[in-house]
């Protein structure tokens, strides 16, 4: 693949090597830089600084293909294979290597997080609501939590019915400009995490607390 989530993945670099005398022979060496900003900053030369042994001899089947190891790095970044070729005994040509290139390199993305944050109004009033799902927690106003190192995709938290202190009035999320915005169901409290590649979502929950009536009881005439 091009690109794929840490965790999720790994990759693999065919060298195909021809020549005008025939399948060349012998074996190829693999080399992994990485991790860079882009594929062009990549380090061409080993041993250095960010390069790896990806598979070292691999020999060159019939065909003139040469397959390194399988790779999953787990930092964030581009990564490009390098290839060289050591000619086996009597063949007739000479060692050579090819270097990095646009279709030698691939992207590992980062993995993301979902936060649920609860509010209460009046601010600071006293309570605890408990979470559920993809985050469980016990929460008080102004607290939150968190559930990271997600893969993209969907996600839910639900809150306990909070009644009859307090009423669930607003569920908001902070994604809106994403092409994949959360969503929420105040009668079902419940919110939808549509997580992205690398992203980060704050579901909010805002509980309304109910009010009180004291009756005082007096009789008249005041009994004596």
């Amino acid at each position: 693949p091009s690109s794929f989530q840490v965790g999720n993945g790994s990759v693999t670099d065919t060298a195909h090597l021809s020549g005008s005398t025939g399948v060349p022979t012998g074996t190829v060496d693999f080399f992994l830089c990485g991790p860079t900003g882009a594929p062009a900053n990549c380090n061409t030369a080993y041993p250095g600084a960010g390069i790896v042994d990806a598979g070292q001899d691999k020999p060159v089947n019939g065909s003139g293909d040469a397959t390194s190891n399988a790779m999953s790095p787990t930092t964030p970044g581009w990564y490009c294979f390098r290839a060289e070729y050591t000619p086996a005994q009597g063949s007739k040509y000479l060692p050579a290597s090819h270097t990095n290139s646009s279709t030698e390199c691939f992207e590992v993305l980062p993995r993301g997080k979902i936060i649920v944050e609860k509010q209460t109004n009046p601010d600071g009033a006293t309570g605890s609501f408990v979470f559920s799902g993809d985050i469980n927690a016990t929460l008080s106003d102004g607290q939150s939590a968190f559930t990271d190192n997600l893969l993209a995709g969907t996600y839910t938290v639900t809150e306990t019915d909070p009644t009859p202190p307090f009423d669930l009035s607003i569920i908001s999320c902070d994604d809106g400009t994403s092409q994949t915005p959360s969503t929420w169901d105040v009668a079902a409290r419940t919110a939808t995490f549509k997580l992205d590649v690398g992203e980060t979502v704050k579901c909010t929950f805002t509980n309304v607390q109910r009010g009180s009536i004291t009756i005082v009881k007096d009789a008249d005439p005041h009994a004596g």
